[in-house]
């Protein structure tokens, strides 16, 4: 997993699409940024042990959304190191009543599990790190507590799954609500006018170029608008592989009928491709095939692509 020094004490960490990338200071004081996914907990406890990090020296965790993939490593964490954990206060509120339901926690495996929140942002708030201020940028969407993070002085920009370079995150409108693709809208729009250098995606590779990360998010929600069924397409897709990462694998004869007890395959089939379960999966599966990004072996399909 690469690391990358973007500053004294301060380092980029780039996981594969199963795991949140990471932003780590080990200054004044130790603070981290998302911590990736519930079965990658050891790999993340390991990476700060290789930044020379004790987990108890731990005074704060960001997270850009509730979303398992970013949030993971939390409860271990705040077991070891009693640390103070932000977020949206949306997110907050969902936490700490421990509503598996509406944080789509529901099927993660293993569980995520719970920690405290112990402090709900707001727009606009700034969060002091070592020398650096950065302010926080509601940015609903992918997720209804998603935030970006900003520091202007530096011009970098932590921006969790809102912006990406080359693609858009998954959209759920049945769990984000009809309004999701509106404020992903939105939310490009505020961030276009920002001064940023360079962006810590929640995924993939830090990035410099802004200006045609927001053009490229511009056009892919246009395309939603213009063809809803591209949104069911694209989340299938997504939540397919995602699975496969997430399990290692799935024995083939066993892939449909799990996918049939999962809410999201169900509904997003009936919403956009009514109700043809098997035809989808199939015609999902086989461009998967074709592409190499999912292969047969022994009677299991396994996805090729890095976890991280």
């Amino acid at each position: 997993m690469p690391i990358h020094q973007i500053a004294p004490d301060f380092f980029f960490v780039q996981r594969g699409y199963l795991n949140g990338n990471h932003l780590v200071y080990k200054g004044s004081q130790v603070a981290l940024f998302d911590t990736a996914y519930s079965s990658g907990v050891a790999d993340t406890l390991q990476i700060l042990k290789d930044l020379a990090i004790e987990i108890p020296q731990i005074s704060l965790i960001v997270n850009t959304h509730s979303h398992s993939d970013h949030v993971g490593a939390n409860h271990a964490i705040q077991q070891q190191a009693n640390c103070e954990i932000a977020l949206h206060k949306i997110g907050q509120y969902f936490i700490n009543r421990k509503d598996i339901f509406f944080l789509g926690w529901k099927f993660d495996r293993p569980q995520t599990e719970f920690f405290t929140v112990t402090r709900g942002l707001e727009d606009g708030e700034i969060i002091p790190v070592g020398p650096y201020r950065w302010r926080v940028i509601y940015t609903p969407g992918h997720a209804f507590d998603g935030i970006v993070l900003y520091e202007p002085f530096q011009k970098w920009l932590i921006s969790g799954d809102a912006l990406w370079e080359a693609d858009v995150a998954s959209i759920n409108l049945y769990k984000q609500g009809g309004a999701a693709l509106f404020q992903l809208q939105e939310t490009i729009e505020r961030l276009a006018p920002l001064d940023v250098k360079t962006v810590f995606p929640g995924h993939g590779r830090m990035f410099g170029d802004y200006d045609s990360a927001i053009a490229r998010s511009r056009e892919k929600v246009q395309l939603y608008l213009d063809n809803p069924t591209q949104i069911g397409h694209d989340f299938i897709k997504k939540v397919m592989i995602f699975t496969l990462m997430m399990l290692d694998g799935v024995v083939e004869a066993e892939f449909l009928p799990m996918l049939m007890r999962r809410e999201w395959f169900t509904t997003t089939v009936n919403l956009y491709f009514n109700g043809d379960y098997e035809g989808k999966y199939h015609a999902t599966l086989n461009k998967f095939i074709e592409r190499g990004l999912v292969v047969r072996k022994e009677g299991k399909l396994l996805t090729i692509i890095n976890k991280g």
